[in-house]
């Protein structure tokens, strides 16, 4: 009975990681692999990661592949834009904030999945998602070399630009995320309910 149960728990993660590593290869910036542009999906399978996965091993999992993904872009175009700079791997902590943010969530998702869950779901991932948006872009700003004279009142304003559009990506794809598994869940209930019934 343990080894079925391992067998279900394994392929049930190898889908989940099937499942979000093509969510974020066609989705992490525009690249030969797709012409339709949608939304970056990092920060939604890193924290979607941390729920269900939650292993340390499965974040450097996904970091690998998100950096392979950015060299290999940069190397068909032909060169490494302005994006991969001495900050890049400051990312690591962004995106280790986001699948941590996961993992705090992992065994409500288990046992107790609800209204108040989903609450508690939607607010972490905007804290989480700001913190990410505060590490990757400030370091950038203010580290990368790219500005000049950095300052205060031009990163306020790059912040107040950005931040909006940032914040908002991760719910196109966390939210549906929400809805599956709410109806997953509903369903498996009522067939357990149904099996209960047969057996009375």
């Amino acid at each position: 009975m343990a080894l079925i149960l391992n067998r279900i728990i394994t392929s049930k993660s190898i889908l989940i990681i099937s499942l979000l590593m093509v969510l974020m290869l066609i989705t992490r910036g525009n690249h030969f692999l797709t012409s339709i542009n949608l939304p970056s999906a990092s920060i939604a399978v890193f924290f979607l990661a941390g729920i269900y996965l939650r292993k340390v091993k499965i974040f450097w999992l996904f970091y690998l592949t998100s950096i392979t993904i950015d060299l290999t872009v940069s190397y068909s175009r032909g060169a490494f834009g302005s994006c991969i700079t001495n900050t890049y791997p400051l990312l690591a902590f962004s995106y280790g904030a986001v699948f941590y943010a996961g993992t705090q969530l992992s065994d409500l998702f288990k046992n107790q999945f609800n209204l108040i869950t989903i609450l508690k779901t939607l607010g972490l991932l905007v804290l989480a998602t700001s913190l990410a948006f505060v590490i990757s872009n400030g370091s950038y700003y203010w580290f990368s070399g790219q500005y000049i004279e950095p300052n205060w009142l031009e990163y306020t304003s790059r912040f107040a630009q950005y931040f909006p559009s940032y914040i908002q990506k991760p719910f196109y794809y966390v939210l549906p995320a929400l809805m599956m598994h709410w109806v997953i869940k509903t369903q498996l209930k009522l067939s357990s309910a149904k099996d209960i019934e047969q057996v009375k």
